[in-house]
């Protein structure tokens, strides 16, 4: 009688969780596809889909673009429309998989500039992909956003884009070993100053989420249990559900494991030795950025990111754009430690800064209104309030699209693609 009632009970828990995972989406975590560019680096692969969801926000499906973006279809090659051509550059604030195309920073800066500025003619494009940094972001510039030939090119700065700038730092995040990241990275001469490294990985498609680590699937050794589970993952969302947890708990144990190997590598534990991280195995990167004394490994990422913004700059001469930072919400505002670290990496080099939170607050608002409730990246409000301050900067500063790429530059960039 009581095996009954259990069994019962059992039945009835295990149909409410199916119903509960049914009502929660089609799919259970991260679903995507990358590859290496040669130059650029990690992409999603073009014509692919990106599937998201952390089972909190919401659930978004995104379509890669051919030259492997969460954006639009590239524009087609053209040198008089319209007159004001936007290169938006960032990492997964750019990417954006959270929120649909249509509510994305660039595609609301084009809408409201048609209202806003009509004789100016804006079109932007996006290039974004998560987990980089200004350096990184250097080698989609000749490949892909050269292509656009953009009068103004806009980098989008999130907290944690210093350590993304430095390989180190970038490999623990990321849980894989620092001299083989499949991004440009800036590397230290012997002279002391930097030069840029292609990607090292080579091209091959990725199935596996590198940024929770590379880990293989977890399979039971159990012939039974494997056909048990083929059989579960078919038939039960729930059971994908937790299927899904596992395999991402298995890639995060990995990553771990990997960042502590990092910081205890002979090659790299003299960057860590002043880094006080006592209640983890490894450093947050973001975190040694906002005390007043730098740790070793975080004053060579400033190093190396003002060695990008050099870089950036003296592609913005060359080829005759206007170049701008658009400080995220992340970052704070003037007179608070991230911002003005920044800040003293553009002004002797003279790139505006265009500050999010500053016109956050002006329109009477939070910074934690930019951001999804479980996630610090740009819900649709953050996009639209990125936008208008990119916007108000435009309209400040009327001979920012004044510059224009020539022809020549256009037909030296080659065959649109790569």
């Amino acid at each position: 009688f009581n095996a009954l009632w259990t069994g019962i009970g059992l039945s009835v828990v295990v149909l409410a969780a199916e119903c509960w995972a049914r009502s929660k989406g089609e799919f259970y975590g991260p679903q995507w596809k990358y590859w290496v560019h040669p130059k650029a680096g990690f992409l999603y692969v073009p014509g692919s889909e990106v599937r998201h969801t952390n089972m909190l926000d919401g659930w978004t499906i995104s379509h890669v673009n051919r030259w492997g973006f969460l954006d639009r279809p590239p524009p087609p090659p053209t040198t008089r429309e319209p007159s004001c051509r936007v290169a938006v550059v960032g990492d997964s604030f750019v990417a954006a998989k959270r929120v649909s195309v249509s509510d994305k920073l660039h595609v609301r800066l084009e809408e409201m500039a048609r209202e806003r500025l009509p004789g100016l003619r804006v079109a932007a494009s996006a290039f974004g992909h998560p987990g980089t940094g200004q350096v990184n972001q250097l080698g989609w510039y000749d490949p892909f956003v050269s292509r656009i030939s953009p009068h103004v090119v806009v980098l989008v700065f999130v907290y944690n884009d210093f350590a993304n700038n430095y390989h180190v730092l970038q490999g623990v995040s990321l849980g894989a070993d620092p001299d083989r990241l499949p991004f440009t990275t800036a590397r230290r001469n012997a002279d002391s100053t930097f030069s840029l490294r292609r990607p090292v990985w080579g091209t091959k498609d990725l199935e596996a989420n590198p940024w929770e680590g590379v880990a293989p699937e977890h399979h039971p050794t159990s012939p039974w249990l494997a056909a048990a589970r083929s059989w579960a993952v078919s038939t039960s969302r729930f059971a994908r559900l937790l299927d899904a947890k596992v395999q991402r708990l298995a890639r995060a144990t990995t990553a771990n494991e990997n960042r502590t190997k990092i910081v205890q590598d002979a090659r790299y534990r003299h960057w860590f030795a002043d880094w006080n991280y006592p209640s983890r195995r490894f450093p947050v990167p973001g975190s040694g950025f906002r005390g007043p004394d730098l740790p070793k490994a975080a004053q060579e990422a400033l190093e190396r990111t003002g060695f990008a913004l050099d870089q950036w700059k003296s592609i913005a001469q060359r080829d005759n754009f206007s170049l701008a930072i658009l400080a995220s919400h992340t970052m704070g505002t003037r007179g608070k430690v991230l911002f003005d670290r920044l800040e003293d990496l553009t002004s002797p080099r003279n790139i505006p800064v265009i500050d999010q939170s500053a016109y956050i607050r002006r329109q009477g608002a939070r910074r934690a209104d930019a951001r999804f409730e479980h996630d610090p990246h740009w819900n649709a409000a953050g996009h639209q309030w990125a936008a208008e301050a990119v916007l108000e900067w435009l309209e400040q500063n009327p001979d920012a699209c004044a510059s224009r790429a020539s022809d020549q530059d256009r037909a030296r960039a080659g065959p649109e693609g790569s």
